[in-house]
């Protein structure tokens, strides 16, 4: 048998011996793709707050925000602190037979947090774990007896069998099984969900049983309004429909709300979903939430108790980080520096869009979940990308527009050491620009003179380039 690989092994692999180790066994087209932006040229050492230490001694700002993780930055000392402790005293991680104060604090947390009446709380370990429980919960309050669920086109709800068959991306759906059962109405459309409630409701017998949704969907940067809020209200009390609140990615502060549904005055959905900003940047972690009257009629009974468990659920190193990271985001005001980093962007967005206005389109957003939606620099990429023969691009016009941004990407990490990432949608990509919820102004100033920097040279050089070296190069 061959020797195993330490953690010192590990730390000590070359940039050629991880790529060949993904080829071999993880994924190859991970490995090619990945190592053909400017970041993948990199190793990464260590990371603080909002930045990334190469190994090679460059500091990189982190504009992801970790892809909604990174609420609190990178290894945010009270997290540490608290992980650390945790560990030395020996506390027991995990034990089913037993109470947890953790996980009770934790759970008193949430529901002190969540709207009066929202207070039982299951924590699990992902974001489409903790939809799939929330389905499963609405599903059980009815025994069975109502069989549908609906989602909107853009949705966006995990990428596991019934997560992925109530998130719009058409895609993931066709190619893998649904679950059946499953409608879609369009997003922020009334008259969409009003006939789509017609067309499971006869003789006064509603068929649904939850109408699962985003109050902002963060792949679009958009969010539902106050008139469809109102409708959701409207139905639910009419035909006694679960209303589930997906806050897995838009929760704990990101668009300058707690959770986004605050924003709406007088609304209480009937289940809330969160994960990715609670575990601190270091815990795997999420939960689903939901009303007693609801908790009691799927799970009230003493024979129900344990119809919903899980072997991870409520480990204490991850109740303990929680409970931190949920501190942190309450004591540093993190919510209202969100909000504030919002107007600031705003303002620095319309100069940038006055000042280009043949290169920047759109700016959408709310707080720290932000994007802009760029002008591809010239008509003839269509072309270029149409003469290839790129057999699993199904859709050429859609893959046309991530190439700028994507582009764009590269370019400000290559010679602007600022990492960031993009938003799609069908036909439609956006810049991200979604930091942690620390992020500074200073950091902001220095985002957007790149960013000017960048559109003042002119992306058609740019954008070329990237597609001559590396696009082709990929494919």
């Amino acid at each position: 048998m061959n020797k195993l690989l330490t953690i010192k092994d590990a730390e000590e692999l070359s940039k050629d011996k991880i790529i060949e180790y993904f080829k071999n066994y993880i994924n190859s087209n991970h490995a090619k793709i990945f190592s053909k932006f400017a970041w993948g040229n990199d190793l990464f050492d260590k990371a603080e707050g909002m930045y990334i230490y190469t190994k090679s001694g460059k500091k990189i700002l982190d504009f992801t925000g970790g892809v909604g993780v990174l609420n609190i930055g990178h290894n945010h000392q009270k997290i540490l602190d608290a992980r650390i402790k945790f560990q030395k005293a020996k506390r027991m991680e995990v034990h089913k037979l037993v109470f947890s104060p953790y996980l009770a604090a934790l759970s008193k947390n949430i529901a002190q947090l969540m709207p009066e009446g929202i207070n039982k709380t299951f924590i699990c370990n992902s974001g489409a774990e903790a939809v799939e429980g929330a389905m499963k919960l609405a599903y059980k309050y009815y025994n069975g007896k109502r069989k549908k669920i609906l989602h909107s086109n853009i949705s966006y709800h995990g990428k596991l069998i019934a997560s992925g068959s109530i998130s719009g991306q058409e895609n993931y759906k066709n190619n893998f099984q649904k679950i059946p059962n499953t409608d879609q109405f369009i997003y922020n459309d009334i008259k969409s969900l009003e006939k789509k409630i017609e067309e499971n409701t006869q003789g006064g017998s509603c068929d649904i049983y939850a109408i699962i949704f985003e109050s902002f969907s963060a792949n679009t940067v958009s969010g539902l309004s106050e008139d469809f809020i109102h409708y959701l209200k409207t139905v639910s009390k009419k035909y006694n429909i679960i209303l589930i609140a997906d806050e897995v990615y838009s929760g704990w502060g990101k668009t300058g709300f707690l959770f986004n549904f605050f924003r709406f005055k007088n609304f209480t959905p009937d289940i809330v979903t969160t994960s990715k900003g609670i575990g601190g940047g270091k815990s795997s972690i999420s939960a689903f939430v939901t009303k007693n009257n609801v908790f009691n009629q799927a799970y009230g009974k003493l024979n129900e108790t344990f119809l919903h468990t899980s072997t991870y659920n409520g480990f204490g190193e991850e109740c303990v980080t929680a409970i931190e990271a949920i501190n942190i985001i309450q004591d540093e005001n993190l919510v209202e520096n969100s909000k504030n980093f919002h107007k600031i962007l705003y303002e620095k967005i319309n100069l940038l869009m006055k000042k280009y206005p043949k290169i920047i389109k759109s700016f959408q957003g709310t707080g720290c979940l932000n994007g802009i939606e760029i002008v591809s620099p010239f008509s003839t990429l269509d072309k270029l990308i149409a003469d290839i023969p790129i057999k699993f691009i199904k859709d050429k016009k859609d893959f046309i527009s991530k190439v700028t941004p994507i582009a764009i990407c590269n370019e400000l990490y290559k010679n602007h050491n600022i990492l960031c990432t993009i938003r799609e949608t069908k036909n439609k990509t956006f810049l991200s620009i979604s930091p942690s919820l620390i992020v500074k102004k200073s950091e902001l100033d220095y985002f957007i003179d790149c960013l000017d920097k960048i559109f003042e040279k002119g992306l058609t050089k740019i954008v070329s380039k990237f597609y001559l070296e590396i696009i082709k190069g990929i494919f």
